[in-house]
């Protein structure tokens, strides 16, 4: 009995991971992309305020929307590719909210300019 179950719960693992990946959905992609515009300009208002709070609450406001497009199936080139690209773009968000919340705001200005060619390159490689 103990092995069946074992083995239905791997299966409800397997089963709900391919669940959990998700066709490419244009609008979301396009809502993202509005929430990544909108909160690069105001971490930038809030690094040259010098405003951590503000400063850091945009660029988690970057993290979180890019998460939510983690594991979506890419309009084109593969998905790991894409999963790569949204992992970097979320670490380099998270990057600058530690940043910004230590008030170095010279890296602040880097992560910045990194999610900015991180985006730049990922419309490049997934722009349909």
């Amino acid at each position: 009995m103990k092995k069946y179950l074992g083995a239905a719960c791997f299966a409800l693992l397997v089963l709900s991971g391919v669940s959990a990946q998700s066709a490419y959905d244009s609008s979301k992609v396009v809502d993202v992309m509005h929430v990544n515009g909108g909160s690069l300009r105001a971490a930038k208002a809030g690094i040259d305020a010098t405003d951590p709070k503000a400063a850091a609450d945009a660029f988690n406001a970057i993290a979180k929307a890019d998460a939510s497009l983690l594991g979506m199936d890419p309009p084109k080139g593969s998905k790991e590719d894409w999963n790569k690209l949204f992992g970097d773009l979320i670490a380099a968000a998270k990057k600058g909210a530690a940043d910004s919340t230590a008030k170095d705001w010279e890296s602040a200005k880097a992560d910045l300019a990194s999610l900015r060619a991180i985006m730049g390159k990922g419309h490049a490689e997934f722009r349909s």
